[in-house]
């Protein structure tokens, strides 16, 4: 897969109202070769823009039609489209129709692509389809906590300000007292990361940070004994369910290594402790150990239809996030959203240990397409 990088307008057209605009913005296509990139396009591998990544026309969207580009002498760059074969590809004039065969609902009714120095061309899907909510006028917020700079409180909502596409109800920390317990309602699954202090769980078993415990139904699903620090992630079930919590502890011993992944270069080592089988709704899909190794990197990659949450346990790295790089410590927490690029650089001499919360949309399969960075040349400040 190859990467080009060009200068255009883009606007997002849901009925006659734009809801997204980037003009002379600098995106990157990245397109196999012009004979087999329909998939690609329908799939969205399309454009990655300052604050996040835009998917057009359509995150699920099959695509009947071929794109390619060709930079002209003048450092333009030229677009065809409509064509199956590699040599209509380049010879088509500006101006051509894309159109795609949909599934419904659709995520998004079409989108424009403007060429600086030619006529727009046009993407165009079937009627009734709706715009997502990613491409609203402004990138979605940026989620960084540091928890350490959190005084202790009965409870703050680190997503108060996000608007979740998954059935995410809230990410919460809390401190608790000696005594004092924690769990979910009947309409929730919850994840406890125990991320300071010891207690007992409902079913009778001691604890001790960092650990994590799964629990349904269950209102005292963790008792502290002493002061504890916990992450209480909350999702939204679609039916009740019997009480249920099970628990289990982040041991790096446990962990397997193998080469990065996403694209990523070094060494990570990772132990999903509870995969989608295992909780009871389904919104949850994983809580995920990882130890990236140093001088290592989780590649650049975006999610559909999932969104993730990331909480250093040891070490120091260097987090991408939309356009944005910003360094992650101890503490940290961020939320990636749905179609949201993102991506982990270890530099430092010293392994960063790490959790990952992954939350998909019901009844969607969620989809990771890599971006071909490493994102060894990203410095904090980058943005």
């Amino acid at each position: 897969m190859t990467r080009q990088r060009v200068h255009h307008q883009i606007e997002i057209i849901a009925g006659e109202q734009v809801v997204h605009r980037a003009v002379a913005v600098a995106a990157e296509f990245f397109l196999s070769a012009p004979t087999a990139v329909s998939e690609q396009v329908g799939d969205g591998h399309d454009l990655v823009l300052p604050g996040g990544l835009l998917k057009p026309p359509c995150m699920n969207a099959q695509s009947t039609a071929s794109l390619t580009q060709d930079s002209d002498p003048d450092g333009s760059t030229s677009f065809g489209a409509c064509g199956t074969h590699e040599e209509e590809l380049l010879g088509r004039e500006n101006g051509c129709q894309w159109r795609y065969e949909a599934p419904t609902p659709s995520r998004c009714q079409g989108a424009r692509l403007c060429h600086p120095r030619g006529p727009p061309y046009f993407i165009t899907l079937p009627p009734g389809a709706v715009a997502p909510a990613s491409f609203a006028a402004d990138p979605p917020p940026l989620v960084h906590t540091q928890l350490d700079q959190i005084q202790a409180s009965v409870a703050t909502d680190l997503l108060q300000n996000i608007e979740a596409q998954t059935p995410w109800t809230g990410l919460q920390l809390v401190d608790l007292v000696d005594g004092q317990a924690i769990g979910a309602t009947s309409s929730e699954e919850v994840t406890l990361l125990l991320l300071q202090g010891q207690g007992v769980t409902a079913t009778g078993d001691g604890l001790q940070a960092p650990a994590a415990v799964v629990t349904v139904a269950d209102s005292r699903a963790f008792t502290s004994a002493g002061a504890a620090r916990v992450l209480s992630a909350r999702v939204e079930m679609q039916s009740e369910s019997a009480a249920a919590t099970y628990y289990d502890r982040f041991d790096a011993q446990q962990l397997t290594w193998r080469d990065s992944i996403h694209g990523g270069s070094g060494r990570i080592a990772t132990r999903h402790l509870w995969r989608p089988e295992d909780f009871a709704g389904d919104g949850w899909v994983f809580v995920d150990h990882a130890i990236l190794g140093e001088d290592s990197s989780l590649g650049h990659h975006y999610h559909g239809a999932l969104e993730e949450a990331f909480v250093v346990l040891k070490g120091k790295g260097w987090m991408t996030m939309g356009d944005s790089t910003f360094e992650v410590g101890p503490g940290s927490v961020t939320f990636q959203p749905v179609g949201v690029g993102h991506g982990l650089y270890n530099p430092f001499e010293e392994e960063l240990d790490f959790v990952r919360l992954a939350v998909g949309i019901p009844g969607e399969t969620f989809t990771t397409i890599d971006l071909d960075s490493d994102l060894r040349d990203r410095r904090p400040g980058d943005g």
